[in-house]
C-alpha cells in the first residue's frame, strides 16, 4: 500500500506542476540573415524587399507578441484575427489578405535531434508547404500556452504553437528565392507592461507589394527610348548572315529572350538569353552586347530604397526581302 500511494503522490504531484506550468513572459533578441538563391540578386537587395535589418527584439506576454527591427514593427494581440505589421518611415499598418498557399495541407516534420542555441538544448519541427518551407528550432522548457491563439488559424506559427507548446528560438525560411533565418541570441524572462503592446494610431490597409515598389526604367522611362537604342545597336551583319528568309516568305526574324539585372546602382548585371536554343548563337551573343552596353538604368526602389532587379526584355532581329 505504501508504495502505491507514493506513486498516486508523485502522478499528483506531476499534475499539478503541470498544471501550473505558466506561459513565458519576457524578451528574446533575434539575430537577422536573409540569403538570396538567385544568383542575380544580392544579399542586401533580398533583405530591402523583405524588410529585414539585422537584428529583432520580441517581446512576449500571454499570446501578445511585439516583433521590433530597425525596418519593421510587428504586433499581433489575442484580441485580432491577424498580425499587423509596418515599416519604419511609412505610418501605416499592413495586413495580410488569405492567399491560396492558406489552404496548403502542410507536411510536418519532427525531429529530436538536439542544436543548441543560446543556452537551449532544442528539437525542431518542419512544415512544409508547396512553396516554403518553414523549421522552428525550440526547447519545451520554453513552454507557451496555445490556449491564447485562436485555433482556426492555420498559419505556420499557429501549427508551430499547438505542436510544440514552446517559443521558438530559432526559424529558418525557405522559398525559390531565399532562405531567411531568425536565431535567438539572448532570452530573458521579465515582466512585459500590456502597454508594450499597444497599436499606434495610424490608417490600417491590406499589404500590396507591388504598390511599394517602383520598376526600372530606361533613360527617360518612355519606351521608345529603349526600341531606338536597340535599333541603332544591332549590328546588320550578323542578321543579314544568320537570320535566313523560307522561300516563298517575305521576311523572317529571331528573337533573343534576355534575363538581366540592373544593379542597385543602375548599371547592368549579369545576364543571359533564356532561349538561346531557339536562336542562333550569334544573334544570342549580339543580344547580350547590346544589353550589356546599354547605360543610363534608373534602379528599382523598395519603400524608398535602391534594389537590383530582374527584367526580362525581348530583343528581335529581322529581316525583310527587298
Amino acid at each position: 500500500m505504501r508504495s502505491v500511494f507514493f506513486l498516486v503522490l508523485q502522478i499528483s504531484l506531476f499534475t499539478s506542476a503541470m498544471a501550473q506550468q505558466t506561459s513565458f513572459e519576457g524578451v528574446v533578441d533575434y539575430q537577422l540573415e536573409i540569403k538570396s538563391k538567385n544568383k542575380l540578386i544580392s544579399d542586401v537587395s533580398a533583405g530591402r524587399m523583405l524588410g529585414v535589418g539585422n537584428v529583432m527584439k520580441v517581446h512576449i506576454k500571454k499570446g501578445n507578441f511585439k516583433r521590433e527591427s530597425s525596418k519593421l514593427l510587428e504586433i499581433q494581440r489575442t484580441d485580432s484575427l491577424k498580425p499587423f505589421f509596418m515599416f519604419k518611415g511609412i505610418d501605416t499598418f499592413y495586413y495580410h489578405s488569405p492567399t491560396p498557399e492558406d489552404e496548403d495541407v502542410p507536411e510536418i516534420i519532427q525531429s529530436d535531434k538536439v542544436v543548441p542555441i543560446a543556452g537551449y538544448n532544442c528539437k525542431s519541427l518542419t512544415i512544409r508547404r508547396k512553396n516554403i518551407t518553414t523549421t522552428y528550432y525550440y526547447d519545451p522548457a520554453l513552454f507557451q500556452d496555445p490556449a491564447y491563439t485562436n485555433p482556426a488559424e492555420k498559419n505556420d506559427f499557429t501549427l508551430f504553437l499547438h505542436q510544440t507548446k514552446s517559443v521558438y528560438l530559432k526559424s529558418v525560411i525557405e522559398t525559390e528565392q531565399f532562405l531567411y533565418t531568425e536565431t535567438a541570441f539572448r532570452v530573458t524572462k521579465t515582466d512585459v507592461p500590456e502597454t508594450i503592446f499597444q497599436m499606434p494610431a495610424v490608417p490600417f490597409a491590406p499589404f500590396n507589394f507591388a504598390a511599394q515598389l517602383t520598376y526600372p526604367f530606361y533613360k527617360s522611362g518612355n519606351e521608345a527610348d529603349w526600341v531606338t537604342y536597340v535599333q541603332k545597336s544591332i549590328n546588320n551583319n550578323l542578321v543579314n548572315k544568320y537570320v535566313k528568309i523560307p522561300k516563298g516568305e517575305e521576311s523572317a526574324s529571331q528573337t533573343a529572350e534576355v534575363l538581366f539585372v540592373i544593379s542597385a546602382n543602375g548599371t547592368v548585371g549579369d545576364a543571359e538569353v533564356v532561349n538561346k536554343k531557339e536562336i542562333h548563337p550569334a544573334l544570342a551573343n549580339e543580344a547580350l552586347r547590346i544589353v550589356k552596353e546599354s547605360y543610363g538604368w534608373k534602379p528599382a526602389t523598395i519603400r524608398g530604397e535602391k534594389i537590383d532587379y530582374l527584367i526580362l526584355q525581348k530583343i528581335t532581329f529581322g529581316l525583310t526581302q527587298n
